[in-house]
């Protein structure tokens, strides 16, 4: 399921918009660049899509950690 999320995320940000997590919900930021049937196909995979986000900020976070540390 991650590799449709990540799937997903990748087309959301290529039509130049994105996915955030705002109040424990899913939002596209720029929605209206992204085509409807790409919506839906979120909407039928959103909890993928989240988890897959919520990853990817510990990532980011860890990284920052990291290069922080290591001056």
């Amino acid at each position: 399921m991650l590799d449709i999320a990540g799937s997903i995320i990748a087309r959301v940000r290529a039509a130049g918009a994105n996915v955030e997590i705002d109040g424990g919900k899913l939002h596209i930021v720029n929605g209206r660049r992204v085509p409807n049937d790409l919506k839906a196909e979120m909407r039928r995979n959103g909890r993928a899509v989240a988890e897959w986000r919520e990853r990817e900020g510990e990532i980011a976070e860890r990284a920052a950690v990291l290069e922080f540390d290591g001056h």
